[in-house]
């Protein structure tokens, strides 16, 4: 990083000539990267009705009670003891394929859908964007055992590792140990036996409704999604798009054993195959062969006994949460997904849109036995290394140095102060619109994806789904000053709120007051100045490229996520489908600064303009005018300095590994925002990961003051304060350039600390 420092003095030792402007230039190599905000722990460790699930899919219980939830957007296996403890057994957190071999909890899964145990304590999980079958071993240790990897269909009669399947839905184990799986795209269920060769038992691989009555490898099926097996051995699969339960006998036939194959809500008190579903998506036997149908878009469980007759057992039928404590079928529910029953008869429900595990026990009540409700949620009031965060994807410092962070998936703003504090600005959590007027903490957003603050302390958001820009007041309150809530292009040369936006996704503010609004899907930079009125600066609306050397208003963008704006004024945009940065000069005119305009990654060490960007999603500028630039899909942040040399400071791949360490060799999970500080630190909108990165910079304090002589120097800057500024240890500060000199009364200091060096 450059960062401007004054000094007249060494460990006390006078310097001969008084450098009053220096470049700092701190190698890469030296710089650390921690996590600043966000733990990812979701809870674990501490009651499961206080943990944070993100849409719980689906839920298994083993023979001693213990619940395992599959926590797919959060992509971890998730364990409820008996006396109610959350922990994770499996996933990282971070989506993706690795760990095989290894503890489970250090394997990256990738939205895993379904969860089975078998009597011996052994997962298996439903890695379905893996196109894999993974199992977790009674000793922590994670394999695959079925799926190559690659999507398809092949492999039946040999080694289910070498198999392909098609976005494994459903898993289920046998008494015996055979495996099941719903294999969704191939509209099949394959099967492994326990010398590990799949076949297939169900399906022909014909999309359709077909087969009743004749052998099950004969049938259609239409997105099998769960699967399960009774005591006797049969076969029960929820065929959902078919709208019915369908059964393979022990004898290979296949019948339908609910549902009409019509769409809807009707059957309850009769026959369970006159019956009507919506899509129905799991299926379980309990003991005495009666069988729970999870049928979500009813918002409800049904039982079908074992005289074929179905019932509503759980929910009333609208998408909401409530009626813990009382019947479960004056509960509601928000599409639950699974359903699961233990060996006393409790009914276990993935009640997926409310975010929790619902039991209904065998006296019909229904109860929370995890889940708070949240997708990625808490810690505010306390140290912010300790709070989650739900995809977290842009970041921005103020001149006190606060953190404000967009936290997308909590539908809030959080606050970092100096302190380390973590508290909510604005948003209670609640996707939606409302709030205008009051305090911003009981308003609601919509996928609030950019933040920045002025230098009076007004908070400005692109509320992107709400196709708006709100403004928080230093005193709390929230109001609109940009969109009129209706997606589309509109309203230049007019007032700014009433204006059509379309998926404003950042916002930046000049030392004017001017507001610059990145409005996405118009493919267009909006300006709102200080009396409210809105132009377009950049982009002709058409998705593309060109222009560069004319006016930004003629020039084409595509899909723009991220801008800055330097002290000249002038405006940087991630230009992100077209893999470049482009630059807005104050006089109209655009370029590209960085990118050639083809995916991937190239270029560190030489000029910008040749290198390859991949997704770019945001860009900052510090005070020097170098841009830092979140590489979205290459998971590095890149360093263009003024002479327009390209760097990376930060990533090497995808995950999450390296904090305490080099930041060069850390792993980053689709970094979507960047910022900087007034001390050199780098910060990262680590979205995937769900944290914010910090990479250290080498001035780590600094103590503001008034210069005695305020004069313009050669260097075109206005100095008016003076620093005492320590360099931390690991650090080797290289002086490369000094420009000319003034007397003055009052002069900074340069600190060390152990390790920290300079030279001239």
């Amino acid at each position: 990083m450059k960062q401007m420092l004054r000094i007249n003095s060494i460990l006390g030792r006078s310097l001969s000539v008084i450098f009053l402007f220096i470049w700092l230039v701190i190698p890469a190599s030296a710089q650390l990267i921690t996590t600043a905000v966000g733990s990812n722990s979701r809870g674990d460790g501490g009651p499961a009705t206080n943990a944070s699930l993100a849409y719980p899919i689906s839920v298994a219980i083993d023979t001693s009670g213990n619940q395992y939830i599959v926590d797919s957007d959060n992509n971890r296996i998730r364990k409820v003891t008996t006396s109610g403890i959350i922990t994770t057994v499996a996933g990282t957190g971070t989506p993706g394929f690795s760990g095989d071999g290894g503890p489970a909890t250090a394997a990256s899964l990738d939205n895993p859908n379904s969860v089975a145990v078998d009597s011996l304590g052994n997962l298996y999980i439903a890695d379905f964007n893996n196109h894999r079958i993974r199992k977790v071993a009674t000793s922590g240790v994670i394999t695959t055992v079925a799926g190559s990897g690659t999507f398809g269909f092949g492999g039946d009669g040999g080694p289910a590792t070498s198999a392909k399947l098609w976005y494994p839905r459903g898993v289920a184990v046998d008494g015996k140990g055979n495996l099941y799986i719903a294999d969704f795209y191939n509209y099949r269920i394959r099967k492994v036996d326990t010398l590990g060769i799949i076949t297939t038992v169900a399906g022909n691989g014909t999309f359709g409704f077909a087969g009743d009555g004749g052998p099950a490898t004969s049938a259609s099926l239409s997105y099998p999604y769960g699967v399960s097996t009774d005591h006797a051995g049969n076969l029960y699969l929820a065929d959902r798009d078919n709208q019915r339960i369908r059964k393979v006998a022990t004898s290979g036939i296949i019948t339908t054993v609910a549902g009409n194959g019509s769409t809807g809500f009707s059957g309850d008190g009769g026959p369970a195959t006159a019956a009507s579903m919506s899509y129905p998506t799991d299926v379980v036997a309990d003991s005495l062969g009666n069988l729970y149908i999870a049928d979500p878009n009813n918002q409800r469980i049904r039982k079908v006994n074992t005289l074929g007759v179905i019932t509503t057992v759980a929910g009333t039928g609208s998408p909401n949460f409530g009626g813990d404590g009382g019947p479960a079928t004056a509960a509601t529910m928000a599409y639950p997904s699974g359903v699961a029953i233990d060996k006393l008869g409790n009914l276990f429900i993935a009640d997926q849109g409310n975010n929790r595990i619902r039991k209904v026990n065998t006296s019909a009540i229904i109860s929370t036995v995890a889940g708070n409700g949240t997708l990625g949620f808490s810690g505010d009031g306390g140290p912010a290394p300790n709070a989650d965060l739900y995809y977290p994807i842009d970041v921005v410092v103020d001149k006190a140095g606060n953190l404000f962070i967009a936290d997308q998936g909590n539908n809030r703003i959080r606050k970092v102060a100096t302190s380390g504090v973590i508290t909510t600005v604005a948003g209670n959590g609640t996707f939606g619109f409302g709030g205008d007027g009051g305090l911003a903490t009981s308003a609601n957003l919509a996928n609030p994806t950019g933040v920045v603050v002025d230098g009076s302390g007004n908070l400005f958001i692109a509320d992107q789904k709400n196709h708006r820009i709100r403004k928080v007041t230093p005193a709390g309150s929230i109001t609109t000053v940009a969109g009129n809530g209706i997606l589309g292009f509109s309203g230049d040369g007019g007032l700014a709120i009433n204006a059509s936006l379309d998926n404003p996704s950042g916002v930046a503010v000049d030392a004017s007051g001017n507001l610059f609004i990145i409005d996405t899907g118009n493919n267009r930079i909006r300006k709102v100045s200080p009396a409210g009125s809105i132009t377009t600066v950049a982009g002709n609306g058409t998705a593309g490229f060109g222009g560069d050397g004319g006016p930004a208003t003629a020039a084409s963008l595509n899909n723009p996520s991220g801008i800055a704006i330097d002290t000249a004024k002038n405006l940087y945009i991630a230009d992100r489908y077209n893999h470049r940065i482009r630059k807005v000069t104050a006089s109209g005119s655009i370029t590209t600064v960085a990118g050639n305009g083809f995916a991937g990654f190239t270029g560190d060490g030489g000029p910008a303009l040749n290198a390859r960007l991949n997704n770019p999603n945001d860009v900052s500028v510090d005070s020097s005018g170098t841009l830092y630039i979140a590489d979205l899909l290459n998971n590095r942040i890149r360093r263009v300095t003024t002479s327009g040399i390209i760097r990376t400071v930060a990533g090497s791949s995808y995950g999450f590994a390296g904090d305490g360490g080099s930041a060069l060799s850390a792993k980053l999970a689709n970094p979507s925002g960047v910022a900087t500080d007034s001390l050199g630190n780098v910060y990262i909108a680590d979205l995937l990961n769900n944290r914010i990165r910090k990479v250290r910079g080498a001035i780590v304090s600094k103590q503001t003051g008034n210069w005695s002589n305020v004069t313009t120097w050669t260097c075109n800057c206005l100095p008016t304060v003076y620093d005492t500024v320590t360099i931390s240890a690991g650090h080797t500060v290289t002086v490369n350039q000094i420009v000319r000199a003034h007397l003055l009364r009052q002069f900074g200091r340069l600190l060390f600390t152990a390790g920290g060096k300079v030279s001239f």
